[in-house]
């Protein structure tokens, strides 16, 4: 609150806010709300919640080399993930051949891709992908 001296009013102050104070007292108190509306979403999005993985399958490609089968790996927990393993497993006639792959961070919500590559069609076998592991930041 400023004081004003009005011209004849023998010096004595007034405590009128002009049009500029309440207009910055408004956009103020619209960034205070505005935080604490961040807040209380990002609370109740759950954004302490742990990590927690979800794995989607894309179709695999034939290339030299091998068949490539690129694997989404999102995060759907509230909290960051880093050093995320990744293994694969590829049951061809009763043999097994495993695959792991690391993601060095992901943070809640985020999602990424790994590929895994396998000599043999994945497809004429049992392909199992999960998260074996992973540390918190």
């Amino acid at each position: 609150m400023t004081a004003r001296k009005k011209a004849g009013d023998g010096g004595r102050r007034t405590d009128a806010r002009t049009a500029a104070e309440w207009g910055l007292f408004g956009i103020a108190a619209l960034l205070v709300a505005a935080v604490v509306a961040i807040l209380v979403l990002d609370w109740a999005n759950g954004a302490s919640d742990p990590a927690a993985f979800r794995t989607t399958l894309r179709p695999a490609v034939a290339a030299e080399g091998g068949h490539q089968v690129p694997v989404e790996i999102e995060n759907s927990g509230g909290q960051a993930a880093a050093e995320i393993v990744v293994r694969a497993e590829l049951e061809i006639d009763g043999e097994v051949v495993e695959a792991e792959e690391t993601v060095d961070f992901l943070a809640g919500g985020e999602r990424t891709e790994v590929t895994f590559v396998f000599a043999h069609d994945p497809a004429t076998g049992g392909l199992t992908v999960q998260v074996a592991s992973y540390r918190e930041p």
